[in-house]
């Protein structure tokens, strides 16, 4: 008797073998879509953190942003005499915040407490012919 049972569960078992349901294929579905939900973004890159800017990369953008006010004629660098460009990015910071159009794309990063003179490091005055003008200038540190 207990080798016909064993006979017929193990017939059983070859039957099933190799053929899934409806459930099955569904549930390797769910299981596929979950796994390719997190590892895509990761994959691209999207998943992770980024880090906060640098000081360089905030010098870039502080340029960005007094190459656009220099497009558009307003006259915002102070001399070196006057704070040089440490001054020019305080005075971007709350001017450029408070009164700068939306449409110009013209947002300077946050700046931390002491992280002005680091980014100011990076940068240089330079007078040009109408105009003193804001330039990156990394061997200047």
């Amino acid at each position: 008797m207990k080798d016909h049972v064993t006979g017929k569960l193990a017939t059983l078992i070859r039957q099933q073998t190799g053929r899934l349901g409806v459930f099955e294929w569904s549930m390797i579905a769910v299981i596929v879509a979950v796994v390719a939900s997190v590892t895509i973004p990761l994959a691209l890159g999207l998943g992770r953190p980024t880090s906060p800017p640098t000081s360089e990369q905030k010098a870039h953008q502080v340029v960005k942003v007094s190459n656009r006010l220099a497009a558009l004629g307003v006259s915002h660098v102070l001399p070196e005499s006057l704070g040089g460009a440490e001054a020019t990015i305080r005075l971007l910071q709350n001017r450029v915040r408070n009164q700068a159009p939306g449409s110009l794309d013209m947002t300077l990063p946050e700046f931390g407490e002491g992280e002005i003179a680091a980014v100011a490091a990076y940068l240089q005055v330079l007078v040009g012919e109408e105009k003193l003008l804001l330039k990156f200038a990394p061997d200047s540190t």
